[in-house]
């Protein structure tokens, strides 16, 4: 994936979320302090983190378990265990080079991770979470920052899975280049 084709998706979720009615709301505080500032994202080390969550999901007593790409969801236990299971491929993704598809799985549990530990009672919030990462992201591309718009846009993708909005297949062929109309 390009900066071309992340300006594409961010743009196509900026859509969705205007299309619900979504505003910035009252935000403070950084989106994230995990992936760190815009322009920082070079700096963020994926064989820590995924070692970290690890952990992290271990201490939980999360299975790993693959939730599919069809099903939406917005039961926690099925989020965590889905992102849980993410983690060896993730380490896969390192080994191969691929560590702009890693920085968006990255993302996609922090979001994930956030969406479902959020305020019952505000159900808007997940989703407010996204404009600032959207935000983010741009700021990261205007900066030539593409790690940064991976963590950023993975997150975006992550609080939109966890909120049942669209299943893993969805967002999958979101992130594909579009294929030209034969005619």
């Amino acid at each position: 994936m390009d900066s071309v084709k992340v300006r594409e998706v961010v743009d196509l979720y900026r859509r969705y979320l205007a299309g619900l009615g979504v505003s910035p709301g009252g935000l403070s505080g950084p989106l994230d302090p995990l992936i760190g500032a815009v322009g920082a994202g070079s700096s963020f080390d994926a064989d820590r983190y995924v070692a970290d969550s690890r952990q992290f999901f271990a201490a939980l007593g999360v299975p790993e378990i693959f939730f599919g790409h069809d099903g939406r969801t917005t039961s926690p236990p099925a989020v965590l265990a889905h992102c849980c299971q993410m983690l060896p491929k993730m380490r896969e993704f390192l080994d191969q080079g691929r560590r702009g598809k890693t920085l968006r799985w990255v993302g996609f549990i922090r979001g994930s991770v956030r969406s479902v530990s959020h305020d019952p009672g505000d159900r808007d919030e997940p989703l407010q979470y996204c404009l600032a990462a959207l935000d983010e992201a741009e700021a990261c591309l205007a900066a030539a920052d593409l790690d940064g718009a991976f963590l950023r846009l993975g997150f975006v993708q992550g609080c939109l899975f966890a909120t049942g909005r669209f299943s893993i297949g969805e967002m999958a062929d979101h992130n594909r280049p579009a294929v030209p109309e034969q005619g």
